[in-house]
């Protein structure tokens, strides 16, 4: 268990939870109000590995409670790519991006791609910025 100060119970705190922390902090000094919750913090790309850190409102109990990966691949959806093209741009197999989709769909309470978009432009509390602005 993690404490408030960021020591777990058994001894030094998780590198990655105090990545996140420091992540979090520098955005708040940086940009002590986000113009959209969803805006971009981090965009890094290390050798063939790309890292995009971004700022989501959390989920309510109203609202469709996906996962930062699933948003992520609705997203990617919206914007047109196939289940291969995110495979590919996300390093996870097709079957990773299908078994994330059904929770999606699941979620939604929708059976196509399309309806799964138009459902989530329905809630835009819910939607990332991109499913919301034409590029």
């Amino acid at each position: 268990m993690v404490t408030t100060s960021g020591e777990s119970e058994t001894g030094p705190a998780d590198p990655v939870a105090a990545a996140a922390r420091l992540l979090i902090d520098l955005a708040r000094t940086s940009r002590p109000t986000l113009a959209d919750p969803s805006e971009v913090l981090v965009d890094v790309t290390v050798g063939e590995t790309r890292c995009v850190v971004w700022c989501v409102a959390a989920a309510t109990e109203t609202g469709t409670n996906l996962s930062p990966r699933e948003a992520e691949i609705a997203r990617m959806v919206a914007l047109g790519y196939t289940n291969k093209e995110i495979a590919r741009v996300l390093d996870i197999s097709a079957w990773t991006v299908s078994a994330h989709l059904r929770r999606v769909f699941a979620k939604l309470e929708v059976t196509t791609r399309a309806a799964m978009v138009a459902r989530l432009l329905e809630q835009p509390a819910e939607a990332p910025k991109s499913l919301l602005t034409a590029s």
